[in-house]
């Protein structure tokens, strides 16, 4: 699934999206495609935010990738809880 050529091939023409959301986007699209990369980012990531984390307990499907993106894309757009709860389960584009 991480590696899936139809996501690193995939142009970011999405019209309801600002030069800063694209530009977010697309640096999103770069590390998902980037294996090497992603491995190396998804291992800083464990050692500094989660080191004590049981991985048996928890929710399920709820992994670095998603969180990852959803901080991105909060910093990146400087956009509070409630426009990130929205972009998360409202817009196709953020999918």
């Amino acid at each position: 699934m991480l590696s899936s050529p139809i996501v690193n091939s995939a142009p970011l023409t999405l019209p309801a999206l600002t030069l800063v959301a694209r530009a977010v986007m697309t640096c999103l699209q770069h590390l998902y495609c980037d294996r090497d990369l992603r491995s190396r980012l998804f291992a800083l990531l464990e050692e500094h935010l989660a080191p004590n984390v049981r991985h048996d307990l928890g929710r399920p499907g709820m992994n670095l990738w998603p969180i990852l993106v959803m901080g991105v894309v909060m910093q990146g757009l400087n956009c509070d809880f409630d426009r990130l709860h929205d972009l998360v389960n409202e817009h196709n584009t953020l999918r």
